[in-house]
Order: C-alpha cells, then sequence, then structure tokens
C-alpha cells in the first residue's frame, strides 16, 4: 500500500523535474500533460498542485492560452486547452483560490470563451476546444468575491448566458448554473437590474426547455432556477414579471401537478412555485388559461402538509433537511393562500383573480383542518419546550396567516386557538420579531375586537411586551412592523376599561414619544400616549414629563397645517407622510381637548403658545365648515375660548 501511494508522488516530481530541465518544449509539453491527466485524476495533493504553480507560475499557461502564432489548428488548440488545464489545476487551490495573480486569467478565459462562441460549430478549432477545463477554473474562481466581481466587471455574464444556450454537456451546464447562482449572490442588484436584458434572455430559454421537456431534466431545472430566483432582489423582480417565461413555467407546472408523478418530481415543482409565490404571490398563476391553478396548487400544499406531519407521527423523532425545506415552502404556500382570501374584495375587480368565490368555499374546511393539525402537533410541542425556534415562527406565520381572514378567526375554530397563538407569539418574537409581528399582528386585531377573546389577549401581558418590542427590543424593528404594534396598542386601549393595566407603561411610552424622531411613529406614539393619558393620568405623578410631552405634542398640532393663497394645505414637514397619519390627527386632536378639559395645567401650556392664535387664523382660511380640518380647528376654537 505504501508503495502504491509513493508511485503517483514519485512520478510527479520526476516529471516536474523535467518541465524545469526540459531542453525543448517538447519534452515539457510532454511532461505537462502527464501532470495535468494526473490532476484530473485527482492524485495529486494540494500541496503538489502548489508546487506546480511555483515552478510554471501563471505567465505560462496564459502565454498558452494567448499562442496565436502557431499556425496548425489543432496544435494551437491543444496548447489553449493545456492552458486551460494549468489554471484549473491551480485554482483547486485553496490557497492560489483567492489570489490577485489568478484573477488576471479571468478576463482572458472569457476573451476565449467568446471567440469559440463566434466560430461555427463545423470549424476545427470549435471542435478541437475543450469547455470543460476553461469552466472548472470560472466555477472555482466565482466562489469567490474577487472572482465574481472580475467575472462581472468584463461582461462575463454575457458570455455564459449564450454559453448556456449553445451547450449540450450536462457537466458544463451544471457548472453555469453554478457559476450564475455565484454571480447573483455576489451581487444580485447588478446581476438582475443591470443585466435585465440578459437575465431575460435567459429565464425566456430556461423556461422553454422546460416546457418542451418531459424528462427528468425538467425537474433538474426546476431546483436549478429555484436557486437562481432565490437571489434575484424583490426590488428587481417586477420587471421580469409581465413577460412569456412566467407563462412557460405556469404552463410546465400545471402539467406536472395534474400529471402521476414521484415525490421526487413534485417536490422540486412546489420549491419553485414557492420561489415564484414568494415574488408575485399567487399572480403568476393566472398565466395559464386555466384559472385552477392557484387552487390546485393550494390543494396540493395541503396534503402535502398533513402527509409530512402523518410521515413524522410513524417514525423518527428528528425532521430530515429535504421534508423540512418541503414543509417550509407548503408552509409558504398556505400563507400566500390566505393572503389571497383576505384581500379578495379588494382582489375582485382586478386584473389577477386568484381564487373564485366558489373556490375559497372549497378550500375553507381543508385549510382549517390544517390549522388545526400545525396547533395539536408541532405547535403545542414547541410551545411546552418554552425554547423560540426558527420552526416556531414558521408556524406561527402560517397560522397567523389564516386568523389574519377575520372569517376564520372570529370561527370557532379560530376562537379556540387564542390562547397556543398567544404563546407562540410571545416565544417567537424573543427570535424573530419582525416576521412574528408581521404574522400575527393582524389576528392580534381581531382576537382583541371579539368579545369571546378580548380579556385573554388582555390577561396575556400583551401589552407590555409590544412596548417592549417597540421601543426596547435589540433588534430595531423597521417601521411597518412598529405601526402594527402601535395600532394593536391603540385597539387594546380602546378595548380595556381597566386603566390598571396601562399605567405600567404610560411614563414609559410618554418619555419615549418626546424623544422620538420618526414622524410617523411620533403620531402614532403621541396619539397613544394621549389615549393612556386621559385613561389614567389620575395615577401621573410627574408633572415635569407631562409638561414635556405636551409641550411636543403642541409644537406638532401648530405644525401640522399652513396657509396659502386663500386655503390651508397641510405643511410641506408632514405632506410626505400625510397618508399614512391623517387618521391620526383627528384623533389627537379629540384626545388632546379631553386631556386639557380635565387638566388646567396642560390647558396652560396650549394658551402659552402661538397655537391658539394659528387656530383662529386657520379658521378663516377653512372655506367648507365641513371638513375635517374646519371641524378640528372649530372645537380647539371652542377650547381655547372658553379657557379666557
Amino acid at each position: 500500500m505504501e508503495e502504491a501511494s509513493q508511485e503517483p508522488l514519485e512520478r510527479f516530481n520526476s516529471l516536474l523535474k523535467v518541465v524545469r530541465k526540459a531542453d525543448n518544449d517538447n519534452e515539457k509539453f510532454a511532461s505537462l500533460l502527464i501532470i495535468t491527466k494526473m490532476v484530473k485524476a485527482d492524485v495529486l495533493t494540494q500541496q503538489q498542485r502548489k508546487k506546480l504553480f511555483q515552478a510554471l507560475g501563471l505567465s505560462f499557461p496564459l502565454k498558452l492560452i494567448a499562442n496565436n502564432d502557431e499556425s496548425d489548428t489543432s496544435q494551437r488548440q491543444m496548447l489553449s486547452n493545456l492552458g486551460f488545464s494549468l489554471l484549473s489545476a491551480y485554482s483547486s487551490v485553496e490557497d492560489l483560490l483567492c489570489s490577485p495573480e489568478l484573477e488576471r486569467a479571468i478576463p482572458l478565459t472569457l476573451r476565449v470563451l467568446e471567440k469559440c462562441l463566434e466560430l461555427p460549430d463545423s470549424s476545427e478549432d470549435h471542435d478541437a476546444f475543450d469547455t470543460n477545463d476553461c469552466m472548472q477554473f470560472l466555477t472555482a474562481v466565482a466562489t469567490t468575491d474577487i472572482g465574481c466581481k472580475s467575472i462581472l466587471r468584463h461582461n462575463g455574464l454575457r458570455t455564459l448566458v449564450t454559453l448556456f444556450n449553445s451547450v449540450a454537456e450536462t457537466e458544463t451546464i451544471l457548472m453555469l448554473w453554478c457559476i450564475l447562482i455565484h454571480l447573483s449572490n455576489y451581487d444580485g442588484s447588478t446581476v438582475w437590474e443591470d443585466d435585465k436584458d440578459i437575465m431575460l434572455v435567459f429565464l425566456e430559454n430556461v423556461s422553454l426547455m422546460m416546457k418542451n421537456n418531459t424528462s427528468a431534466e425538467t425537474f433538474e431545472l426546476m431546483s436549478q432556477l429555484t436557486c437562481l430566483l432565490n437571489t434575484c432582489p424583490l426590488t428587481s423582480s417586477e420587471f421580469y414579471f409581465n413577460h412569456s417565461w412566467i407563462d412557460n413555467i405556469a404552463t410546465t407546472v400545471l402539467n406536472v401537478l395534474c400529471s402521476r408523478v414521484s415525490s421526487e418530481q413534485r417536490n422540486p415543482t412546489l420549491k419553485l412555485c414557492h420561489c415564484l409565490t414568494e415574488k408575485y404571490k399567487f399572480k403568476w398563476t393566472c398565466k395559464v388559461q386555466d384559472k385552477n391553478l392557484a387552487s390546485l396548487l393550494t390543494r396540493l400544499a395541503l396534503v402535502e402538509i398533513k402527509m409530512l406531519f402523518f410521515k413524522k407521527d410513524a417514525g423518527g423523532t428528528e425532521w430530515e433537511s429535504e421534508e423540512m425545506s418541503l414543509l417550509l415552502s407548503c408552509f409558504a404556500l398556505f400563507e400566500a393562500a390566505c393572503s389571497h382570501i383576505a384581500e379578495y374584495d379588494q382582489e375582485r375587480d382586478g386584473d389577477y383573480l386568484v381564487f373564485s368565490f366558489q373556490d375559497i368555499q372549497k378550500l375553507c374546511n381543508s385549510l382549517q383542518e390544517t390549522v388545526s393539525l400545525v396547533v395539536e402537533k408541532p405547535l403545542s410541542a414547541l410551545i411546552e419546550t418554552g425554547e423560540a425556534t426558527h420552526f416556531l415562527t414558521a408556524c406561527l406565520r402560517m397560522i397567523g396567516s389564516w386568523l389574519n381572514v377575520e372569517y376564520f378567526a372570529t370561527s370557532e375554530e379560530g376562537l379556540k386557538i387564542v390562547t397556543p397563538a398567544l404563546s407562540a407569539f410571545k416565544l417567537s418574537v424573543k427570535l424573530n420579531p419582525y416576521d412574528s409581528v408581521k404574522a400575527f399582528t393582524p389576528a392580534l386585531l381581531h382576537y382583541i375586537d371579539h368579545p369571546r377573546t378580548k380579556s385573554t389577549v388582555i390577561d396575556s401581558k400583551i401589552m407590555s411586551i409590544l412596548c417592549e418590542l417597540l421601543y426596547e427590543h435589540e433588534q430595531n424593528l423597521p417601521l411597518e412592523p412598529k405601526v402594527l404594534i402601535c395600532q394593536c396598542l391603540m385597539a387594546l386601549c380602546l378595548e380595556t376599561e381597566n386603566a390598571q393595566q396601562f399605567q405600567e407603561i404610560l411614563s414609559f411610552l410618554m418619555e419615549k414619544s418626546i424623544k422620538e424622531t420618526n414622524l410617523i411613529i411620533m403620531f402614532y406614539t403621541l396619539t397613544l400616549s394621549l389615549m393612556l393619558w386621559n385613561k389614567c393620568a389620575t395615577a401621573m405623578d410627574s408633572i415635569s414629563l407631562r409638561d414635556r410631552l405636551f409641550k411636543k405634542l403642541v409644537t406638532l398640532l401648530h405644525g401640522v397645517h399652513a396657509t396659502k393663497g386663500s386655503c390651508i394645505e397641510v405643511s410641506k414637514k408632514y405632506l410626505d407622510i400625510w397618508e399614512d397619519v391623517d387618521q391620526l390627527w383627528f384623533i389627537m386632536v379629540k384626545e388632546f381637548i379631553r386631556a386639557a378639559q380635565s387638566n388646567k395645567g396642560i390647558a396652560n401650556i396650549a394658551v402659552e403658545t402661538p397655537f391658539p392664535e394659528k387656530v383662529k387664523t386657520l379658521l378663516t382660511y377653512c372655506a367648507d365648515s365641513s371638513t375635517e380640518p374646519a371641524l378640528s380647528y372649530g372645537l380647539l376654537d371652542v377650547l381655547f375660548s372658553s379657557l379666557n
């Protein structure tokens, strides 16, 4: 055994000596041909490949590739292939892969590929060119940031897509997929936005290959396309929607779902559907004449969820990665279906009617049964552990999407799961606050509004959790979930009679409102602080905190409107956000009047500012006394007049 392992090493060393000391090129080339064969046979170690680089450097293989002096076509192409074999060997050495030296070979490699693509298929150069080593080199360098940057900078994406459309070798096609995915992972905006014309051609060609191919290759293409599409930024996705590649894929998916296929074939189909649905919801399913595709896809996802849980019950304690991936894809399809059902009234007159009313009626029972299964099986077990996991968040998202439909949330089954749903939310926000808030706050609003579940929500101490999420969580939440949290807190404030519930959070919220800089959240938190103040102001001890809050509030109210010509308009400061806060302004005015009427100190804060005079001025510019500004300023004027 030891002699056998020593033989390749000794042979390599002797060949390398010949390369270093060769008297002529023929001797050197002969030895190099044998060495490159040893590389391809995976006989050489990383260290031996590194020695090869040290012996030859980069200039030698580049010279072979760029050789244009040789008149003999076969000889010229043999030298070029040898150069690429050496590059392929170099790129398999981890220490060399990120070196600036190796990067120098990328533009030359792309130029050689371009020239090859320009040659007629019948030419000698075309037949003699070996793309395998060339592609192995590009595939290796594409795994590095420096390699991806160089390929994109030298317009390599167009070359690679053109090559994809012209080659038939499976190995080359797989390497091309690998490179494209790496490039898009490195810089998705360049790939999908700057080179959108190239990518659109690519998507059209791939979708036609899938549509016209009934073999196992279709499902391999689905898997690769899913990986690539997952790298496309949502901001770039819309451009690609109204093109024929979506139509081709929708037709292919429909044909697959209506055929007898194995789970190995069905699974990549569902994952591709998940990917498209993440970007386009179920609108992409409307690209085929059969408008039942969305309904068919939803029913299949529900069946798969049940089968996966049945399989889990039959044996095994841990989910396999492939099973979990499929389950999460089915969860996402479930969420999309519920989202479209929740928006049914708004979608009915639009271009994309995903579900008919009859479709929704047929799906209702199956959707409810699946939710009950998820609550009974994984959710209860996950809650018992008291541990926040990503799978718990996935279950919460799935259940939350169902509860987002008011009809489902207020059904008997929806009301039954309020306790486990709240428990899951309180656990999930510790790990995934953004997803948890977006998934569950619509359901929370339904539960707060319903008489049978309102007390359960209030008793769950959810208010302090929501306040902590709003301001104290280690992950600073984006605007959208913060607005949802404020809406839930306002709904709780309106529905809760017991002021004691709010005393713990009033001072905290007032302090945060004073320091808030985001104008939209400032409107929400000031309005909420006013509502809480009017519920439990008697328990408020800090006069200083009160004065600071109401001074900021009066300043905001004073600056909302300005005069222009013979009318009033929203001030420039608030114009961009007015659509998001105009309803809050009216509530804020009413709550401020309540507070000022019940507390002379608050009234004095307003009277001592120019605000009362501005109110009188604005009223003279309100031509229509029935408008909301006229009514609000009229009420404020009555308040200030009574204080004088």
